[in-house]
């Protein structure tokens, strides 16, 4: 004799009431519920290593403050006060001009 539930599962409806159902064209299981709510961020992580120092830069240090860097030509000149800027005032062959240009 075989077994009335043989091939079948039991199911019950959204009010609670159950019942045998066929579990043929059922593929293992049901479809995906939604997404739930994203979780909280975890800690950040250890700070890496620092990189290489990068290579020198085009202009050297100037010899005095002021100084004013100009192109030859060739290279950069950085020790002369052929062009001199203190932030104010500009001097040419000069420290700072005291009188103004006209």
């Amino acid at each position: 004799m075989a077994h009335r539930g043989a091939g079948k599962v039991l199911m019950s409806d959204a009010a609670g009431l159950a019942s045998w159902q066929s579990t043929a064209g059922l593929v293992g299981q049901g479809p995906a519920g939604p997404t739930g709510a994203t979780g909280p961020a975890g800690p950040t992580g250890a700070t890496g290593p620092a990189g290489p120092t990068g290579p020198a830069g085009l202009l050297t240090s100037g010899a005095a403050a002021g100084n004013t860097p100009y192109w030859d030509g060739t290279s950069w000149i950085t020790n002369s006060s052929n062009l001199y800027n203190n932030g104010t005032r500009i001097g040419i062959g000069t420290t700072p001009q005291h009188q103004r240009s006209t």
